[in-house]
């Protein structure tokens, strides 16, 4: 159980880090326009965004991950209790 959390709060992780790396792109290709590197000048201060907003991509989507595979776990008996035969209990996401 605890290894089916983690490893979904890992999944999301990944997922909003490369959410954060690809904003932080997006906001260094529109300040600076072509991003190069040992800028100097206005432009210089951009380059920490790229890792910066990768890694609180990281952390808000582990933790988001984690939010959402104790609550698929805790909820899992209440789909079981329903059966199979509904749409409901069909259609939702189950932690492998």
């Amino acid at each position: 159980m605890i290894n089916a959390i983690l490893r979904t709060g890992g999944r999301w992780a990944v997922s909003w880090m490369c959410v954060g790396l690809v904003i932080g792109l997006w906001l260094v290709v529109q300040k600076v326009g072509i991003a190069q590197p040992g800028s100097t000048g206005p432009t210089a201060g951009f380059g920490p965004c790229l890792p910066i907003l990768a890694a609180v991509g990281a952390v808000f989507g582990f933790a988001l991950g984690l939010i959402y595979a104790a609550v698929m776990v805790a909820a899992r008996p209440l789909r079981a209790k329903g059966g199979t035969a509904t749409w409901a209990a069909r259609t939702l996401p189950r932690l492998t």
